[in-house]
């Protein structure tokens, strides 16, 4: 049986165990029938990015994403994995990256 070895983990407080190569990051989403919106970055990699959202977001939600970095750019579909509110309205949201493509 084969097994996988995980490279070392880049920072205390990655959860997964596994490489998380962290960039600064543009992130604009959009929501049916909204307009796109850029909206504040906390982290992201090429797998998913923690956001600060205006108002409420769904477990499970699906939305739109343009996803611009000094070493990538990606566009398609994130799901909303967990959120958690904010005193200010606001909540603080992880997208996973579904569907995207890179871009140029």
């Amino acid at each position: 049986m084969k097994t996988q070895q995980n490279p070392p983990i880049i920072s205390n407080d990655d959860r997964r165990g596994v490489t998380r190569r962290r960039s600064a990051a543009t992130v604009v989403i959009g929501r049916p029938r909204n307009l796109m919106v850029q909206v504040p970055v906390i982290e992201c990699t090429e797998y998913g990015a923690r956001v600060v959202l205006n108002g409420n977001a769904t477990q499970g939600e699906d939305i739109n994403v343009v996803v611009k970095t000094d070493k990538y750019s990606l566009i398609g579909e994130a799901r909303v994995a967990w959120t958690s509110p904010l005193s200010n309205g606001r909540a603080v949201a992880g997208l996973e990256f579904l569907n995207v493509t890179s871009v140029l």
